[in-house]
């Protein structure tokens, strides 16, 4: 990015933070790869859009190149930009191989761009959004402790990261020890990884994987088929959501599969209340192109 798509950038995120950041935790991944782009600019630059109303903003738009297109309400109309924005996006000759956003935007993009362009949306994630406010309540009676994995762990993190997902991803094609092992080796190095041992023995692994200025996002939650059912997951979610609201963040969110209850169950437990609905639709190009 030069120097003048750096300052409009800015502006853009000027103009839009404080509307997104109504619900920070609903668009904590729009806010976190925003302000990520702010403070490290990348050499290519990413695809931005702000559209208002009456001189109010009302949707915003975010592409990095290579990703999905990320959509953010900032007032109740905003579905009535989606089209201006399928026109910018055209015009721009942007790829947009898929959108992710609250369950309405996704889904009335996805419908315009398959109007507009012929390709054929297929939903890929569906999921709840889910906000803590306050520490939950202590695991009584699960035995062990969260801590930092040590560098031996990493093999067995690998494994456990694939896993989560495939649980989790659209294209279990994609499975890559090697690429699991250095991205869990960052996470370590960054402190945004951590299991549950209980007796020595590694039996669940969470992480942190986006924070904003005031709030994170907890994921990568995975507890491996034979150590199931004895509480070490809803332990892991527990502790470390305490700990993230000790340390001064004032909320921690989460992202729950709409076919997952149990993931949905233990968050309720724990005082995590459901924010909204999020949707992420992949474009497949029309017959006779390719992609």
């Amino acid at each position: 990015m030069n120097k003048d798509q750096t300052d409009r950038f800015s502006q853009w995120l000027s103009d839009f933070y404080l509307p997104l950041a109504v619900d920070e935790a609903q668009h904590n991944l729009m806010i976190g790869l925003a302000e990520q782009i702010q403070a490290n600019p990348p050499a290519e630059a990413p695809f931005w859009s702000g559209y208002f109303d009456q001189g109010q903003p009302s949707l915003a738009a975010l592409k990095v190149p290579g990703w999905i297109l990320l959509l953010g309400a900032c007032s109740a109309r905003a579905a009535d930009a989606i089209e201006p924005l399928i026109q910018d996006l055209v015009r721009q000759n942007i790829a947009v191989p898929g959108v992710n956003g609250s369950a309405d935007l996704a889904a009335a993009f996805a419908a315009g761009w398959q109007r507009q362009t012929g390709s054929r949306a297929v939903l890929q994630i569906a999921q709840q959004v889910y906000r803590l406010n306050q520490a939950p309540v202590d695991t009584l009676g699960v035995t062990g402790s969260l801590c930092l994995p040590e560098p031996a762990d990493i093999p067995l993190l690998a494994e456990w990261y694939g896993a989560f997902v495939d649980d989790a991803s659209p294209d279990p094609q994609s499975q890559n020890l090697q690429k699991y092992a250095a991205e869990v080796t960052r996470l370590i190095a960054e402190k945004a990884l951590f299991i549950w041992r209980d007796q020595g023995q590694p039996v669940a692994m969470i992480g942190l994987l986006r924070q904003t200025r005031h709030g994170v996002a907890i994921s990568l939650a995975y507890t491996p088929p034979p150590f199931r059912g004895k509480g070490y997951g809803t332990a892991c979610l527990a502790t470390l959501s305490a700990e993230q609201l000790k340390a001064g963040k004032t909320f921690c969110c989460l992202y729950a599969d709409t076919n997952n209850p149990t993931t949905q169950k233990i968050s309720q437990q724990l005082g995590y209340q459901k924010l909204a609905e999020s949707r992420q639709y992949a474009f497949e190009p029309p017959a006779g192109k390719i992609r």
